[in-house]
């Protein structure tokens, strides 16, 4: 086994995220929920995330919305393939499309 790190690059319209932590985990993993994100998750099908790259094709039919990388944004919430990149919390590999919107600080 090698320990070269690998990097994840995305290629054409493709778009790496990382998907915002849950609030809580329990010694096992597992997601523990405040009842009113529970609540929020349950109605909603989007999800926070962050962009970490994206391929060289991503956002070309709309440039000017195009997200930079460090961003936050909202995208779908069942779309993409889910990776194992640097071992960071639900990191998805997903189509430009499915980045739905920006998420600006005020």
């Amino acid at each position: 086994m090698s320990d070269k790190k690998e990097t994840i690059v995305p290629t054409g319209t493709r778009v790496l995220v990382g998907r915002e932590a849950p609030d809580e985990t329990s010694e096992g993993g597992i997601i523990i929920l405040s009842d009113e994100a529970s609540k929020q998750r349950e109605f909603s099908a989007e999800t926070r995330a962050i962009i970490i790259a994206m391929g060289g094709l991503a956002f070309e039919d709309n440039p000017k919305d195009k997200p930079v990388v460090g961003e936050r944004v909202i995208i779908r919430r069942y779309s993409g393939v889910a990776v194992d990149a640097d071992a960071r919390y639900g990191d998805v590999l997903v189509n430009d499309i499915d980045v739905l919107a920006r998420i600006e600080e005020n």
